[in-house]
């Protein structure tokens, strides 16, 4: 399973160099995953739902990307319209970022901007929202973090630690540059 944001710029075959029909991909504003117990809209809970106990996907991924619509939003402070209800669900990511979260540290350290710095830490947090849901946490089913540069069409794996994004091994440049 494969969650990014629904960005254009974000081709989920063509980053993962994955055919038709290998991927079951949800996109949403942001890559986000809400809270099951405060949301009303549980689409992203059914599409895991659905990918963990009917298609048996051994893996779920989050893919988050460089120059984030979302993230730039949440950056500049709370909106009262449907974009700003969404974007609520990426509020805890924003709060990591300014507690210090050691992917930012690092991201900042790389020369990320702080829209990339926030869009990685968010990778991260929705990966632990994942954590949390029962179907996540009685398949065993493996989380990956993955962080898309559109600049450089480089793909970015979550380490173990959760503290940095480093090439895939092998593989670092999926794309050529513009």
């Amino acid at each position: 399973m494969f969650l990014t944001c629904a960005d254009s710029r974000i081709v989920p075959n063509v980053i993962t160099a994955s055919g038709p029909g290998d991927l079951f991909t949800v996109r949403n504003i942001g890559n986000l995953v809400p809270d099951p117990r405060s949301c009303d809209d549980l689409s992203v809970h059914a599409g895991v739902q659905y990918a963990v106990e009917h298609l048996a996907v051994p893996a779920v991924m989050v893919c988050g990307h460089s120059g984030c619509g979302a993230m730039t939003a949440l950056l500049g402070g709370p909106a009262d319209d449907p974009i700003g209800q969404w974007l609520r669900w990426g509020e805890p990511s924003l709060a990591a970022l300014r507690a210090g979260h050691p992917l930012a540290a690092h991201a900042a350290a790389d020369g990320r901007s702080e829209v990339d710095q926030l869009a990685m830490v968010n990778v991260a947090v929705q990966l632990e929202a994942l954590r949390r849901l029962p179907v996540v946490e009685r398949s065993g089913v493996q989380l990956v973090g993955l962080f898309f540069d559109i600049p450089s069409g480089t793909l970015l794996m979550l380490d173990e630690a959760g503290e940095r994004f480093d090439p895939l091994p092998g593989r670092s440049t999926v794309l050529a540059a513009p």
